[in-house]
Order: C-alpha cells, then sequence, then structure tokens
C-alpha cells in the first residue's frame, strides 16, 4: 500500500466547481482532506453569476490566478474539476506542468521560468489532474462544441438569469447561443442529487447560481487538452443522471486513445459525490495525489 507523503511535501488541491455551483458543494471533502495535512483551495467559476458577459477566458484567468499562486511559492498542485469545471481546470494546466516547462537559462537549479500563459520563476508544478462526474475535452473544442451544438436535455439557453425553468418551451431548439444564460429545464434535484435525500437535495437546489453561456459555447481558442500534460485520474459517477456514466467512460478511453494517461474508479454516486460519498471521494483524491507524487518524484530521479 502506498505511503502518504510527508506534510511538507504533500500538494494543494485546487478544487474548480462545475456550471451553476459555488464552492460550498466541496466543504466535507475540503474539511476531510484538510485533517491529512493538505492545503485546499476551492474555485468557483466567475461565470456562475448573473453577470451574462462573463466569458470562458474569465473563469481561466480565476483558476491559473490560483494555480500561480500556488506553484510560484514551491508548491506542487493537484486540480481537481467537476462536471463542466472539468473543461476550465484541464486548460489552466497549460505552462504550469512539469513536461511543459522550458529551463531556466538563468543559472537557477531546480527551478523553471513559466513562459506563454504564465509568469515569473516557480518551483512547484501541476503533478495531476482529477476529473468527477465528466469527460475531457479536446484542444480547441468549446463544451457546446463537444455536445454537437446544442444543449443536452438538461438545460437550454435563456435571455433571462434562471437557474431553473418548469417552461419546457424555452428556446426550445436550442441553438440560439446568442442568449445570455443556461437553464435547468429539468428537475435540478433528480438530475444532480438524486442520492441525497428530498430534502437535502431540495436544499442545494436553493443554493444554485445563474450560469453565463457565452462560458459555455465560446472559448474554443482557450481550451487545452491539459490532462495530456499530467498523469489523470477520472472518477466515474455510475449513478449518474447529468452526464451519464457510459459518457464518462467512452470519452475516458477516447482521452486515452489520444495518449493520456488515465487512471479510472467508479463510485456509486449522483452527480456530486462530494455531497452523497464525500468520505469516499475525499479519500479517492488523497489516493490520486500519493499516486502523482510518486510518478513526479520518480521522473525528478530520471
Amino acid at each position: 500500500m502506498a505511503v502518504a507523503p510527508s506534510s511538507h511535501t504533500k500538494p494543494t488541491f485546487v478544487l474548480v466547481s462545475g456550471a451553476w455551483h459555488g464552492t460550498g458543494y466541496w466543504a466535507k471533502v475540503v474539511a476531510g482532506l484538510e485533517s491529512e495535512g493538505y492545503r485546499v483551495v476551492p474555485v468557483a467559476l466567475r461565470s456562475a453569476s448573473p453577470d451574462p458577459d462573463i466569458t470562458f477566458l474569465d473563469d481561466l484567468t480565476a483558476v491559473r490566478d490560483v494555480i500561480r499562486g500556488e506553484v510560484t511559492q514551491g508548491c506542487d498542485v493537484v486540480v481537481v474539476a467537476h462536471s463542466f469545471g472539468t473543461v476550465v481546470g484541464a486548460s489552466a494546466i497549460k505552462g504550469f506542468a512539469a513536461s511543459s516547462k522550458l529551463r531556466a537559462d538563468n543559472g537557477q537549479s531546480g527551478k523553471t521560468a513559466i513562459t506563454g500563459d504564465g509568469t515569473g520563476v516557480q518551483n512547484g508544478h501541476v503533478i495531476g489532474f482529477v476529473a468527477v462526474g465528466t469527460g475531457f475535452m479536446p484542444t480547441g473544442v468549446c463544451f457546446l462544441q463537444a455536445l454537437g451544438g446544442k444543449p443536452p436535455p438538461l438545460w437550454r439557453f435563456s435571455s433571462e438569469p434562471l437557474v431553473t425553468t418548469d417552461d419546457y418551451d424555452v428556446d426550445d431548439d436550442g441553438e440560439n447561443t446568442t442568449k445570455a444564460f443556461a437553464t435547468i429545464r429539468v428537475s435540478a434535484r433528480d438530475a444532480l442529487y438524486n442520492d441525497l435525500p428530498t430534502e437535502e437535495g431540495e436544499q442545494w437546489v436553493e443554493r444554485l447560481v445563474p450560469q453565463s453561456a457565452g462560458t459555455i459555447a465560446q472559448g474554443d481558442e482557450h481550451v487545452y487538452a491539459g490532462w495530456l500534460d499530467v498523469p489523470s485520474w477520472s472518477l466515474i459517477t455510475t449513478e449518474d443522471r447529468a452526464f451519464p456514466p457510459e459518457d464518462q467512460k467512452a470519452s475516458s478511453q477516447a482521452a486515452r486513445d489520444a495518449g493520456a494517461n488515465i487512471w479510472g474508479e467508479e463510485i456509486e454516486a449522483s452527480h456530486s459525490p462530494m455531497l452523497s460519498r464525500p468520505v469516499e471521494t475525499a479519500e479517492f483524491l488523497r489516493r490520486a495525489a500519493v499516486a502523482f507524487g510518486e510518478k513526479a518524484a520518480a521522473s525528478q530521479r530520471k
């Protein structure tokens, strides 16, 4: 059995939330990881807000700023992303993985110059990526394009910042990408929290926030397959009604076929295992961090 790294070598977890969510739904997982001595930084997408002008680049910048803050302090980072947040989280890895760096020519042994999207000199790197209840987007393909150009049954485009709607005719053609928001047009409790008690699930529905559509339907020029730069793990949610498990598995296999190093495991949970199975989710992330750390250490010894 792998032994957890000592506290001073443990990486920072950067937890990227999905669409419509803040950071609160990570709370139990954060507590579990912090109890094991890990630093954890949850990040909400800026597009999860009533502001229709937020873009994919705004989301990307928010996550990259957090990663940059960690690696420039010498911390290694594990990026964990849920649902739509996976597109942003993977893209944010660009330039921060050891494999994608250019070595500094300034005589600073062991340091790496951040070039391109990064700035400054860093001692830490992104050492791994974890996708929760989702798939893997290739470089240059935005989320909507990956869905074939139309929203799935879960949501439709809306001109109003509605989180959910009972109006099943709202933009029913699903093609009007000029609309400003993505609105859930099925039971959000059933789609996102179907394995939670009804009352608890409804409480989380009440905490959902509007979601800008621009970050979903645009931004392809900023999408990057960061999962090719680092080892990746996938937590496949077998009771998922928002992103079917068979689609998650197919996406993981397509990423492997593209050259990714992906380890996948299944969990009997809805789309939100951080709420219904927080202990198991935290343990999965801890094991991923140990595996990533071992790979990074082995690479440095070569």
